[in-house]
């Protein structure tokens, strides 16, 4: 734990410094990305440094005793204050599936802000926004998706295409998928530039699949949600979620929408990324997931 070493050296005030140091930069690391990390990184190696550097203060060092007893304290202490961090504010995640690609790819890992859900709440969930929650039919699960509709909001997809109160949220054909990388190319792929809101990202669909349809029939609106004309209208406190590989997701089209009480995070920034056949993905370090 940074600061744990001047601790031993009777060196109180600057041990604290360095912890808090530590953990502002961590907690900064979903809002400014890869500069909180590298500044984070700078920190640790200082510690380190300072620590072994620094000398003793005249009055000398206290005992052993005294010494092990602070460390230890000072741990459970550091210990607690990271985990109040990745409770309330930023928390690391892996993604373990194909569901999110081209966004997200398998062996990515990313940070999500967490001041978004419970207990903080600081605003709403944006239409377009990426999000980690607990499975809907699944508790011990947790799930990465695009929210495309929130509470009040009539969700469809007819052919493939999203329509969001009625109307067809903008897409843009792209000319092929080259040079993307697939968990599983197989099926073909056909890439889209998709815009809700704010938010821009691009859509993989399999032209070998069925074109996704959502209703199925009038009556085939999941939990969280009731007809509506040709949509499902979202109840209030509720998300619909998609993946944004859309033929080869597992979302609200089959459990439903997702109560707000589920939510865990906003996925913001891409910190790590390792491949199973390619090894690190350099270019992926410090993206922003749009």
């Amino acid at each position: 734990m940074p600061g744990a070493g001047h601790w031993a050296l009777g060196l109180w005030g600057r041990g604290l410094f360095f912890l808090a140091a530590v953990l502002i930069c961590f907690a900064l690391v979903p809002f400014v990305g890869v500069a909180a990390l590298v500044t984070l990184l700078g920190v640790l190696l200082a510690a380190a440094v300072d620590a072994g550097r620094v000398a003793p203060p005249a009055k000398g060092v206290p005992s052993r005793g005294i010494t092990v007893l602070c460390v230890v304290c000072f741990a459970i202490l550091g210990g607690q204050a990271v985990m109040g961090v990745r409770t309330l504010v930023a928390e690391p995640w892996r993604v373990p599936g194909a569901s999110m690609e081209p966004t997200l790819l398998y062996g990515d890992q990313f940070f999500s802000d967490k001041t978004v859900s419970a207990p903080m709440r600081r605003r709403p969930v944006e239409r377009g926004e990426v999000i980690v929650f607990t499975s809907v039919d699944d508790p011990t699960k947790n799930y990465v998706k695009r929210v495309v509709a929130v509470g009040g909001d009539t969700v469809a997809l007819r052919n493939g295409q999203l329509f969001l109160n009625g109307q067809a949220v903008a897409r843009e054909r792209l000319p092929d998928c080259a040079g993307l990388e697939f968990t599983d190319p197989r099926g073909g792929c056909e890439l889209y530039a998709e815009t809700l809101g704010a938010h821009h990202y691009q859509v993989r669909q399999s032209p070998e699949v069925a074109p996704s349809t959502f209703p199925k029939d009038a009556s085939g609106c999941p939990q969280g949600m009731e007809a509506s004309g040709s949509g499902c209208r979202v109840a209030e406190g509720y998300l619909f979620v998609l993946g944004d590989n859309r033929d080869n997701s597992y979302d609200s089209r089959y459990w439903g929408a997702v109560p707000m009480n589920h939510l865990k995070g906003v996925a913001t920034a891409v910190h790590f990324s390792l491949s199973p056949t390619r090894g690190v993905r350099w270019a992926r370090i410090g993206q922003r997931v749009p």
